[in-house]
């Protein structure tokens, strides 16, 4: 039996859901666990077994098991003469009058005490008396520490901060840009490769059409000069005579070839080899070569060295059958010796019978969504580094409820020993659940929490009172994109402590 009498239990975050939901809690279970309020100790809690229908020893048996499965703690208490827990006691107290849900109960323990003890009445008078004075003696002393504290932190916060500004920023900057490319990058991607493969479809189509007529006239004309030079008395052949004769190019052909040619992006075909077989005419707007220079030439050959590889690896799985992607960006050497940024998308392509002979595809200028990419990584970059700046204490949660970013600022302020960056991907339920051991009541201040996220609305202003004596304020925010929800944030503040609330005791 590891649950000693003596011993203060506290629900934890999770068990705050179990004792809402059940969580497949048996009834001893559950019932032991309503009657856990973080004030009583164990031994106060054997006197209303009768109430939940529990004996003393299944109430600790069942304590017992909460405890190892990580539904309630123990409340470490220092000892009631350091002064210490006396700042504790007054902040505690505090807490509890402002609470509703603790209130009542403190209330009502009060006068069971006093009904209990009728004789002693003057006596308790004059020690609360006594106490009473104590008390404002000390919280004169907070307030004036507090005061020397704040006027500290206000003198020497600017010094401070700019000297982690110079030590942070190559650091922060070297650690956040490759995070920050390899989070944009895939949706950046995603995009562009739709929008080009709804613009580029129809575009292949053509090309393909126009490239199939362009081997049937190539055909034909082959043909031609045979059938003149042949004599008229020389015999035919029994093969060429069976042999089909070449389909003439249709109207609907020759259609397509023009529209292809009066097309402002260049389409291209090569063949098994990377060897250029067609070039449209806008090629020479885009690269200054005209077709008569292109065609019979590697198509890589007119793209930068440090583009040829991935080009020529991307031309080659397309036409195999094994390409992981079917487009690729690269530095096209254009004939006036500058360059310029593009992107080429490849398709296979197949001959009459239905066998891969090459690839064919569009060349379009891609500098403006270089661009972008480029632009949105810097904004990305800075965003960053402002959210680390800033004295607020910043949280991102992401939609499966997740940590996706902390700042400086929100260790500092909550006394996580832990680096900023070594907290993502963790449950926001987990660090808050550590946080909670620095506020005063922090079953009072998980409740709340899941109040908060149970309900899902944005919360602003919300006060905590901290062992220390500091009052952070806290607001809970959905992040958007349009319409949709994709996380939350939470951020969380330092503000002056308010003034003392006179304690009720009747």
């Amino acid at each position: 039996m590891n649950i000693k009498p003596e011993q203060i239990l506290s629900k934890t975050l999770k068990g705050i859901d179990a004792a809402r939901g059940g969580g497949g809690l048996s009834s001893k279970l559950k019932a032991a666990l309503k009657l856990v309020d973080g004030v009583s100790p164990v031994a106060g809690l054997t006197g209303k077994t009768k109430s939940a229908g529990l004996t003393e020893a299944e109430l600790l048996a069942a304590l017992d098991e909460l405890h190892q499965s990580g539904l309630v703690r123990v409340v470490e208490r220092v000892s009631a003469d350091t002064p210490q827990d006396s700042v504790s006691a007054e902040a505690e107290n505090q807490l509890l009058q402002t609470l509703d849900f603790t209130s009542h109960a403190r209330a009502e323990q009060q006068k069971a005490a006093v009904a209990q003890t009728p004789a002693a009445a003057p006596a308790a008078s004059a020690q609360n008396d006594q106490e009473e004075r104590a008390r404002e003696a000390r919280a004169a002393r907070l307030k004036m520490e507090a005061d020397i504290r704040q006027k500290l932190v206000v003198a020497l916060q600017p010094r401070i901060e700019e000297e982690m500004r110079k030590r942070l920023r190559p650091k922060l900057e070297e650690e956040l840009r490759p995070k920050l490319i390899a989070a944009l990058r895939p949706g950046l991607e995603a995009e562009v490769r739709a929008a080009l493969a709804k613009e580029l479809a129809p575009r292949i189509e053509l090309e393909l059409k126009a490239r199939f007529a362009k081997s049937l006239a190539e055909q034909k004309a082959a043909n031609q000069p045979a059938e003149k030079e042949a004599p008229a008395s020389a015999p035919v052949p029994v093969e060429a005579a069976l042999a089909p004769a070449p389909a003439p190019l249709s109207e609907a052909d020759s259609s397509v070839a023009r529209m292809i040619g009066s097309l402002s992006v260049p389409v291209y075909s090569v063949d098994r080899t990377g060897v250029c077989t067609y070039m449209s005419a806008a090629w020479a707007q885009l690269a200054g070569y005209t077709t008569s220079e292109t065609v019979g030439k590697q198509l890589t050959d007119f793209f930068g060295a440090a583009s040829r590889r991935a080009i020529s690896a991307m031309l080659v799985g397309v036409c195999n059958g094994t390409a992981l992607r079917f487009e690729q960006q690269g530095s096209l050497a254009r004939k006036g010796g500058d360059s310029i940024w593009v992107e080429i998308s490849a398709a296979p392509l197949y001959s009459a019978s239905g066998q891969p002979e090459g690839v064919c595809g569009t060349i379009r200028d891609a500098g403006e969504i270089r661009r972008i990419t480029e632009q949105g990584e810097a904004d990305g970059v800075r965003l960053l580094l402002l959210v680390d700046q800033i004295d607020t204490g910043v949280l991102l949660e992401d939609r499966e409820g997740n940590i996706q970013q902390v700042n400086p600022a929100f260790c500092a302020l909550l006394s996580v020993a832990k680096a900023p960056y070594s907290l993502e991907g963790l449950p926001v339920s987990e660090i808050l659940e550590q946080v909670s051991e620095g506020f005063i009541g922090p079953e009072g201040f998980l409740r709340r929490i899941a109040d908060m996220r149970d309900s899902g609305e944005d919360v602003k202003g919300e006060s905590f009172i901290l062992t220390d004596g500091r009052v952070i304020e806290q607001d809970y925010l959905a992040v958007t994109v349009g319409d949709e929800a994709v996380g939350r944030v939470w951020l969380f503040r330092e503000v002056r402590r308010r003034a003392a609330r006179p304690v009720q005791t009747s």
